[in-house]
């Protein structure tokens, strides 16, 4: 439709590594979420996160990173997830975001947390879409319409995760971020 292949767009929008992290994305080679867990695997990905980041005398080394965010399932995300904070006492998404700023932080931070939570993940995506001044429509609907495309039993955890963690009901905050036929669409798809 754009007449133009999909990675040289994202090559000519991105720089340096954010770049190279989309590169990996596109190339589609993660692992299927069908291959079992692997531990002697999953070890060798935490230390390799460790040795990118918090091991890493001289700053951190973004490549090695987006190798293993990348190419990883999500079951094997969770697995690093739980074995990085059992070896080295950290929280993953702390170190991403002491180690990574900008698009790269938002990217990886997104990747660990849909694989972690998903609906927390959603659940902060519109929370994100509605908070401070004015509300971020065009990433309100897409968040919304996502969500609700995963079956209502997702919204609906969605709904309750969002109150749980934000404090305010989802629909009152729609109400009250929107107005007219398009607040009207946004509360029906919370069913």
């Amino acid at each position: 439709e754009h007449h133009r292949h999909l990675a040289q767009a994202i090559s000519e929008d991105l720089s340096m590594q954010t770049e190279k992290l989309f590169e990996y994305i596109l190339s589609a080679s993660r692992v299927e979420e069908s291959v079992p867990i692997n531990y002697v695997e999953i070890e060798d990905k935490v230390d390799r996160l460790y040795n990118a980041t918090e091991g890493h005398q001289f700053g951190h080394i973004a490549d090695a990173v987006c190798q293993v965010m990348a190419f990883s399932s999500d079951a094997q995300i969770r697995a690093i997830n739980v074995r990085y904070s059992e070896k080295f006492r950290h929280d993953l998404d702390h170190v991403i975001k002491h180690n990574f700023s900008g698009h790269m932080e938002s990217a990886l931070r997104l990747m660990l947390g849909r694989a972690v939570d998903r609906v927390k993940s959603d659940a902060d995506g519109l929370e994100h879409a509605m908070k401070g001044m004015g509300t971020h429509d065009h990433l309100l609907v897409e968040r919304m319409v996502r969500a609700h495309m995963m079956g209502r039993e997702h919204m609906r955890q969605v709904c309750f995760a969002y109150q749980r963690w934000h404090g305010k009901d989802l629909r009152e905050r729609i109400n009250a971020e929107t107005s007219g036929h398009y607040r009207d669409l946004l509360i029906a798809l919370c069913v």
